[in-house]
């Protein structure tokens, strides 16, 4: 039997399986670093026949290129979250990622993707710094939908 929600009570969206590592101790990147890696990004955007797209504090990986403009075939395989000047200025701090079910099932792990974003800058985690931060940001909660 199917029920129906009531006008008043809230609505979660549907939201396929996502698993979360904390980067333990953070990478941290200089400005020269971060400029680098976002040019190479830049360079390998989704809309543009590449596979990342940029948002701020956000650096998310598709499975393939979108194919047209609003056309999103493409699957999100994960994201990486970073902060900026921190911790201290002119510096960024990749903190937590994330991997889609559909990037798990295609073999990813939470260390290839991060390798996959430093590359971009001709970086290896290996070459970066790492920093304690005493605790990451709250990820954001699923988005409510109200019914009318």
């Amino acid at each position: 039997m199917l029920v129906e929600p009531s006008a008043t009570a809230p609505v979660r969206a549907p939201r396929p399986q996502v698993f979360t590592a904390d980067i333990r101790p953070a990478v941290t990147l200089a400005v020269a670093d971060t400029r680098k890696l976002l040019t190479g990004l830049g360079n390998d955007d989704v809309r543009r026949g590449g596979v990342w797209e940029v948002r701020p504090g956000q650096w998310r990986r598709y499975s393939e290129p979108w194919t047209a403009e609003g056309d999103r075939d493409a699957h999100l395989i994960g994201t990486v979250h970073c902060l900026y000047d921190k911790p201290t200025r002119y510096m960024t701090t990749l903190y937590r990622a994330t991997l889609t079910g559909r990037g798990v099932m295609q073999g990813w792990t939470f260390d290839a993707l991060l390798e996959d974003v430093l590359w971009h800058g001709g970086l290896t985690l290996g070459d970066c710094a790492r920093v304690d931060i005493a605790s990451a940001p709250r990820v954001y909660a699923e988005p409510v939908i109200r019914l009318p």
